[in-house]
């Protein structure tokens, strides 16, 4: 592995230890299938902790990038999504496939601290604050969905002001804010709901569920937003749909 660290700019040094080994793999110079250095190796080359090399390569790995395997090592990988068509164009909001009216209670809205999940991602310092959007997604009075959305205030000014129940966020933010997004990382996972989650939801607390996240990025890899997305598992079918702009 090749490259230095800027011990004294802004940027964490997890994040410029991932962006060199990104870069290597994106450039061929890294192949694909390549057993990678070992995280001792890695500490060593670029004088940093385990915990630095450990958060770069979880980032990676959420990526795509790399690939861990048990007992063996970390190897070089590209995304999937690298290998296929993918979405370049706008975006739909997510359609909940019930058949049924959808209606939206605004739980929360305001400043809010970047949660740390939120703060990882930015390659840089993450903003001070971020905008907190909380909705209750209701089919005939029954609660079916709980979304969290943070948002970067700086970049989408007046979303304290706009119609937060009735409207799109991803149309907000292509036609009010006129950002175009550039890609949207989603990952499942299942979880278990807390106290406050179950209460909304109206679910005994620890009940499972569908855990959907969504990074919104823009061009050159800026950091929209992230949305968080909880649905109870078992009771409900959903279905995401995304538009192709060809």
């Amino acid at each position: 592995m090749q490259g230095m660290l800027d011990r004294g700019g802004r940027q964490k040094l997890y994040s410029q230890l991932a962006d060199l080994i990104r870069t290597q793999i994106q450039a061929g110079q890294v192949k694909q299938g390549e057993l990678l250095p070992t995280e001792d190796s890695l500490c060593k080359t670029y004088s940093v902790s385990k915990a630095v090399v450990r958060q770069a390569m979880t980032e990676l790995a959420r990526e795509g990038y790399v690939q861990k395997r048990q007992g063996v090592g970390t190897f070089a990988s590209k995304p999937k999504l690298a290998e296929g068509p993918v979405m370049v164009g706008a975006l739909t909001d997510r359609v909940l496939d019930f058949g049924l009216a959808l209606d939206t209670q605004v739980v929360q809205k305001g400043p809010s601290a970047v949660p740390s999940e939120m703060a990882a991602l930015f390659r840089g310092e993450p903003p001070e604050q971020v905008f907190k959007l909380v909705r209750l997604r209701r089919v005939k009075g029954k609660p079916v969905l709980l979304e969290t959305a943070y948002m970067v205030t700086s970049l989408c000014p007046g979303l304290a002001l706009d119609d937060l129940k009735n409207q799109s966020l991803f149309d907000l933010i292509e036609q009010r804010y006129h950002l175009k997004l550039s890609k949207v990382a989603a990952s499942f996972d299942l979880t278990a709901l807390g106290e406050r989650e179950a209460g909304l939801l109206k679910a005994p607390s620890g009940t499972s569920a569908i855990l959907y996240d969504q990074i919104l990025y823009l061009p050159e890899g800026q950091v929209l937003g992230l949305i968080r997305s909880l649905c109870p598992a078992g009771e409900h079918r959903i279905s995401f749909q995304w538009i192709r702009q060809e």
